[in-house]
């Protein structure tokens, strides 16, 4: 079983396309495999201006890189990240095929297994935990690679508390409780009727949502 954990800067938030990626490979003990890759790619649609300042990204830097239609994603049985479900839409915008990869959200697990914290941003929840790191943190965010980085120093962070002896363990860990959109946002699986549950098993879904609401459904 391989892993990737994963990170994208992107045009903004209407449907979003890459302007990087980067991602590292770890091993069944969650440490760098050193297996790497980090690059700029030309979005081929403008670069929205409040995502320019946030991540230092402008259209000319990238025009001359390659599409993001050309990211290809390793073969891999599980992707992470920090609210991996955004970057999952970006990957799937550039024509990732993501149908049989199981996503970790390491922001659901903070917001699971660390509810007694305040904020779980990326940057809140590496600061909590590695102190040391906020002038690392507050030079190098909103970097593609720097933030998978600091995803799988809080990764590792957060596996101290849950325990997880495997990728699989951490995937189960990290579903989702409520769910995220549709008319039925927010509400805990249980209290969804079963007939919605169905119809969402016929649609396009991820496999953290789609393990999730099976678990829910009455048998």
């Amino acid at each position: 079983m391989k892993a990737i954990i994963l990170d994208t800067e992107t045009t903004g938030l209407s449907a979003p396309h890459a302007t990087e990626i980067a991602w590292i490979e770890i091993d069944t003990n969650f440490m760098a495999t050193g297996s790497s890759f980090s690059q700029r790619f030309n979005p081929l649609k403008p670069i929205e201006s409040g995502a320019s300042r946030v991540t230092g990204i402008h259209d000319n830097d990238v025009k001359d890189a390659p599409p993001h239609t050309t990211f290809r994603l390793p073969k891999i049985d599980y992707l992470i990240g920090h609210n991996i479900r955004y970057d999952m839409g970006v990957l799937q915008n550039a024509g990732v095929d993501l149908s049989r990869i199981k996503p970790i959200c390491t922001c659901n697990l903070a917001r699971k297994y660390f509810g007694e914290l305040s904020k779980f941003s990326l940057g809140a929840l590496l600061i909590h935990f590695y102190p040391d790191d906020q002038f690392n943190y507050q030079n190098n965010a909103h970097g593609a690679y720097h933030d998978v980085l600091f995803t799988h120093k809080v990764l590792t962070a957060l596996n101290q508390r849950i325990g997880a002896a495997d990728f699989e363990a951490l995937f189960l860990s990290s579903l989702p409780t409520k769910m995220p959109f549709g008319k039925h946002k927010g509400k805990a699986f249980d209290a969804i009727p079963d007939q919605y549950k169905q119809w969402l098993l016929t649609i396009d879904i991820d496999m953290a949502l789609k393990t999730a609401l099976l678990q829910s459904m009455s048998i």
